[in-house]
């Protein structure tokens, strides 16, 4: 098949797509990205030692077009390692992020272009569509989840627009946003390879202390596919506390302001806590959950989180606020056990709930 040539003007967009044994999703995800309306861009696919067959597709999707290259790392280190691989030997004026199971929408590329090449914004973030695929991988629900288009400056304004993303959630991932490539090359703004999960989350709030003007739109241009087993070993198990908790420190540490218990901010950020302990015991074994509520309440964020007053919560909110701040552990044990029920036995309907 003839390689596709492309114009030689300096790329625009460095999209960046780690690759770890992804053969089943990889064809339809590059796709995605060589089918965009506007074609200035590179896409450097991560090859990170996969044991299947995704470094041979991706030679022979480099073969066919001159705007694909494939690089990869010496030992399999992690999605961290490789992008941050995919960043050093990127050339174009904004990073992206695509991940090997997802895909975008034909235009997302160039509604994102016909935007930065205006006004030369330090960061451009737009919405997403989640997509829930059960064990046989057909879609069982979606949910979109999206922006107000508008600019944010440097100050209060952006701070609480941060807070704002992050509740949706959508402040905290890589691939709904572009970056502009010199602001983390200049300031040495990579992955954390330490980080297994919530490395995305640290790059963000390491690059957001150097955005002067974000702008935010209302595209939902992403699909995120969430891939379902029923089980509580999936990909969402692990989660290490101190990691779960590096995102509310690094909230609360963006602004050197502290926040009063009735302060707005501090009520979003203290919501996400009690999301984020509740994922945490939501993927805790029965035998294990006591030690790991006292580890939860010996932290000083618990304390903050008693401190913290919650206005205007939804009867769910309630109900998950009331069971955290309760003295006693075995009410909330008990409550968490259906949480892992009605997420083993009925996924969808827990992934409803979520929202």
């Amino acid at each position: 098949m003839k390689k596709r040539e492309v114009q030689s003007e300096k790329s625009f967009f460095s999209i960046i797509m780690p690759i770890y044994n992804a053969e089943k999703f990889l064809q339809k995800a590059v796709h995605s990205i060589l089918a965009q309306t506007f074609s200035n861009f590179e896409l450097l696919l991560i090859d990170d030692c996969s044991t299947d067959s995704s470094k041979m597709i991706c030679n022979q999707i480099a073969e066919t077009d001159s705007r694909v290259k494939l690089l990869g790392t010496s030992v399999n280190s992690g999605a961290a390692a490789a992008r941050n691989l995919g960043i050093k030997a990127a050339k174009g004026r904004y990073l992206g992020f695509v991940d090997s199971d997802d895909t975008i929408d034909p235009d997302l590329f160039q509604s994102a272009y016909d935007i930065l090449k205006k006004d030369d914004y330090d960061c451009l973030k737009f919405g997403l569509q989640e997509e829930y695929y059960d064990q046989t991988n057909k879609l069982k629900y979606s949910r979109k989840c999206s922006l107000n288009q508008k600019v944010y400056k440097a100050g209060n304004e952006l701070y609480n627009q941060i807070i704002n993303m992050e509740a949706i959630p959508l402040f905290g991932y890589l691939w709904n946003g572009f970056y502009k490539r010199e602001i983390a090359l200049e300031n040495g703004i990579f992955m954390n390879e330490k980080l297994k999960v919530n490395e995305d989350f640290d790059f963000n709030i390491r690059y957001f202390r150097f955005v002067k003007q974000l702008y935010c739109s209302s595209s939902t241009g992403y699909h995120y596919a969430k891939r379902m087993n029923g089980s509580l070993t999936n990909q969402h198990q692990a989660y290490a506390y101190e990691v779960q908790m590096m995102k509310i420190h690094g909230l609360l540490d963006f602004t050197p302001q502290k926040l009063a218990p009735m302060n707005a901010e501090r009520q979003k950020i203290f919501w996400m806590y009690v999301r984020f302990v509740y994922a945490l015991l939501s993927d805790t074994k029965s035998d294990k959950m006591n030690k790991v509520i006292e580890r939860i309440r010996k932290d000083s964020l618990y304390d903050e989180f008693l401190s913290t007053d919650f206005m205007d919560l939804s009867t769910k909110q309630k109900i998950l606020v009331h069971f955290l701040k309760n003295k006693h552990k075995k009410q909330l044990k008990i409550l968490i056990l259906l949480i892992q029920k009605i997420r083993e036995d009925f996924p969808i309907l827990f992934a409803k709930m979520k929202h």
